[in-house]
């Protein structure tokens, strides 16, 4: 069976896989099934267009993803490997080593995805912790990030601290020295209750916690309006 020809692969880019390596090698043509594609043709072009700086720009700006079939070189590009994780956090699976520790690709690439492409990170950039005291000042609702927050890091008051009043949830990451301290656990409850549930049983049982953290406010807008109070 004849493989494709140029007009068959213009009008279907999966057609570029079975197409002589003439037509993968054709720039003209790979570009046209790139934008076909949503980036994908590009796992099937010629190893000398994967290394095409505008070609793959285009590709991953796409889809992210498809910064797994760039050139090692442009992996290492810092600029497309920005908008790669920008577009799709988990694209930086693929980016060179040294950018997966880089703090402004790691942040960025988490943001994208709720801080779990942090899974992904070169470990000097986990073990870091001004990229933590960075992250968490990024992150809105950046507490599902912790999960990946270092043991060592886990008994850091004031970086704890930074990420439990951004969201009481950041709590449950801190470690078990920190569930027995009153102020963060109380940082944490102020902003909802259910933050009790990750305090030490120690903690849980203390009553005058309780009671300050019940009080309503000094207003009294709270009772007022009929909102329950913390």
């Amino acid at each position: 069976m004849a493989p494709p020809d140029r007009a068959a692969v213009q009008k279907d880019w999966r057609l570029l896989a079975q197409a002589s390596p003439h037509l993968r090698e054709d720039r003209d043509l790979v570009a046209a099934c790139v934008e076909q594609s949503w980036g994908w043709a590009l796992a099937q072009a010629a190893e000398s267009l994967r290394a095409d700086r505008e070609l793959v720009l285009a590709a991953v700006r796409a889809d992210g993803l498809t910064l797994e079939f760039a050139s090692s070189e442009l992996r290492s590009d810092r600029d497309l490997v920005l908008a790669a994780v920008a577009q799709n956090g988990w694209a930086l699976e693929f980016a060179s080593q040294e950018l997966r520790g880089d703090h402004e690709v790691v942040i960025k690439a988490a943001l994208q995805s709720c801080g779990l492409a942090l899974a992904l990170a070169a470990k000097e950039a986990l073990g870091d912790r001004c990229f933590w005291l960075e992250a968490i000042r990024h992150f809105r609702r950046g507490w599902r990030a912790l999960e990946f927050l270092p043991d060592a890091l886990r008994d850091d008051r004031p970086l704890l601290v930074e990420a439990v009043r951004r969201d009481w949830r950041a709590l449950q990451f801190a470690s078990e020295a920190l569930k027995r301290d009153r102020g963060l656990v109380k940082e944490a409850v102020r902003q909802n209750w259910e933050a009790m549930v990750y305090a030490s049983q120690e903690v849980q049982e203390d009553y005058s916690l309780l009671q300050e953290t019940s009080r309503p406010p000094k207003d009294g807008q709270g009772a007022a309006s009929g909102r329950p109070t913390r």
